[in-house]
């Protein structure tokens, strides 16, 4: 699979434009549905999936409010 990168940070699309968190094997959908169900800030975010990076977690926040802004 090949991914494209993006304007954002941490952040790549892979063969279906779907925005993948670059070096974490998750989408970055899923970390915003897990931050939205459980009303996380990013630095809680980031604790509970340790393998981030707070970068990797602003990044997937800010890609998904931008495209909620088209």
């Amino acid at each position: 699979m090949s991914n494209t990168e993006t304007t954002y940070e941490h952040i790549v699309l892979d063969d279906r434009g779907v925005p993948h968190i670059e070096d974490a094997m998750m989408k970055v959908i899923e970390l915003v549905l897990d931050t939205v169900t459980y009303s996380w800030s990013p630095e809680e975010a980031q604790y509970q999936h340790p393998y981030l990076s707070l970068g990797q977690v602003y990044s997937a926040t800010f890609q998904i409010s931008a495209m909620e802004d088209l």
